[in-house]
């Protein structure tokens, strides 16, 4: 629940000299509202010289009380009385430089918010016109926008048609990511027990290629995303868990026939929070999935150079997976999970999993799909896999002899990965309950390390197996039979 509190202007003939008169002081001439833990601008009125500063939309993130001698303090805004404090320093003629952010499309599908700083003075409290400003402009990036709708609003989760054929999916988040800067960065969230979640819409291109992630390429001299083209991250909604789950419950509300299914992602090294949200509504448009979908995003750097501190990241956010999980599991409204764990996310997936089993908090997960895992393959047969195979309906790993990612994680960890393929077998014995996929015939992408998303056959063999949870032989021809030295595996014919 929110509660809005409005700050009315005095009337337009108040001015400087009357402070202290018994009346009381003047306001600054606009309408704000304290918005998840935000202050946010919501109107401002003509004429005023703070018109000349804020906007409506504006987000009011910080301010600094600059005194004689540079120094002062620095105060988040994070309520409507820190504004007074504002005022207060005002009244006193001092002088304060705040820091906001504003909104703008720029012409695409995607919210772009400006990191701007101005300096507020006396004057801007009275309706005098003179202004003093300063402003420096900093690098445009998507935000975590504020959740500004009312908690009665409906959102249309899934795949809904926009104009062009562009299709519109939105999918829930739940992240340990720090916000900085109004972005989800790759660094950890100051709060170590704490998990921020949200709504991300994102656009589907009319002429999407089922298993693609299409996106801009310098070699086409595409220099922004576009959403006729683009796989496109639109908006990012944070609204808090209570907001996640009462969107999930009034979702599964309106379809009360069906059964009530979430499927959850989890990206692996070197993403982005934009690209997992990006992929995770990629896999739930292919799939043509018959749920809610969602996806966890740790705090991974996005680039190559970091693979240390991503697996230490996905090591230490463990923790808050498996809460999202449990969440998930003990949520009455929700039926049943699948899950789709990528690279170095399998990591954390299959500790989490692990601990949820031995907890028995995850009864509603139906099937689990390991792509790609870069995981140590003798510690997931000794430590995990008879854990998760005696408890889980089914796990399905993918794996590949031609994962150039995972060569340079064998090279650097001395250890076979669980997602290889080498001497034409599995690297983890075969189980009950344990499907192991060869999907080394399938054509990928360079490093085919993303052909769980990025090859049709596998995107169709996971449709299967999520749409009607059938055992590999009974779910496609494109699947073969073998056998090793770690026992019966499948493998994709030869395209």
């Amino acid at each position: 629940m929110f509660r809005a509190f409005v700050f009315v202007a005095m009337c337009l003939g108040v001015l400087l000299p009357t402070f202290g008169q018994g009346n009381e002081p003047p306001q600054f001439g606009m309408d704000l509202s304290s918005i998840s833990g935000q202050v946010v601008v919501q109107s401002v009125q003509p004429g005023r010289p703070i018109a000349e500063k804020l906007l409506g939309g504006d987000i009011l993130v910080s301010y600094f009380e600059l005194t004689a001698d540079g120094k002062g303090k620095s105060i988040g805004l994070t309520s409507l009385d820190q504004i007074d404090s504002i005022k207060q320093v005002l009244l006193r003629n001092g002088r304060v430089q705040l820091t906001i952010h504003r909104p703008s499309n720029n012409g695409s599908l995607s919210i772009i918010y400006t990191e701007l700083m101005v300096d507020l003075v006396a004057q801007d409290l009275t309706q005098t016109v003179t202004v003093m400003r300063t402003e420096r402009t900093t690098t445009n990036y998507i935000v975590a926008v504020p959740y500004t709708e009312s908690r009665t609003q409906t959102y249309t989760v899934g795949a809904e048609p926009e104009p062009d054929g562009i299709v519109k999916t939105a999918v829930y988040y739940a992240t340990n990511r720090r916000l900085q800067g109004g972005q989800y960065s790759g660094e950890r969230i100051s709060d170590s027990s704490a998990v921020n979640y949200g709504i991300c819409f994102v656009t589907i291109p009319p002429d999407h290629r089922m298993g693609q992630l299409e996106g801009p390429k310098w070699s086409r001299l595409e220099l922004r995303p576009n959403p006729e083209k683009h796989v496109v991250l639109q908006s990012v909604n944070q609204v808090g868990e209570r907001g996640v789950f009462d969107s999930i419950r009034q979702q599964f509300a309106e379809h009360p026939d069906n059964k009530r299914r979430m499927l959850v992602f989890v990206h692996g090294y070197n993403v982005t929070f934009a690209d997992a949200a990006r992929r995770s509504a990629q896999i739930h448009y292919d799939l043509n999935f018959p749920g809610l979908s969602s996806f966890f995003s740790w705090p991974s750097n996005g680039n190559v150079q970091s693979y240390v501190s991503d697996a230490t990241d996905i090591e230490w956010s463990t923790f808050h997976l498996e809460q999202f999980l449990m969440k998930l599991n003990q949520s009455g409204d929700v039926d049943e999970i699948f899950i789709i764990a990528h690279s170095m996310g399998n990591r954390g997936t299959t500790a989490a999993l692990k601990q949820m089993a031995v907890n028995d908090q995850g009864r509603k997960i139906k099937e689990v799909v390991l792509a790609a895992p870069d995981v140590d393959s003798s510690l997931f047969d000794r430590d995990f896999a008879k854990v998760l195979c005696d408890y889980y309906p089914r796990l399905t790993v993918y794996a590949s002899a031609n994962d150039k990612a995972l060569w340079g994680s064998n090279f650097r960890n001395q250890t076979p990965r669980v997602g290889e393929i080498r001497n034409s077998v599995p690297t983890i014995l075969s189980r009950a309950n344990l499907d192991i996929i060869d999907a080394s015939n399938v054509e990928t992408s360079f490093l085919s390390h993303s052909y769980y998303a990025d090859g049709n056959s596998v995107i169709s063999d996971i449709f299967q197996l999520i749409r009607n949870q059938n055992a590999p032989g009974a779910r496609t021809n494109l699947l073969t039979q073998r056998s090793g030295a770690n026992g019966i595996f499948w493998a994709f014919r030869r395209q």
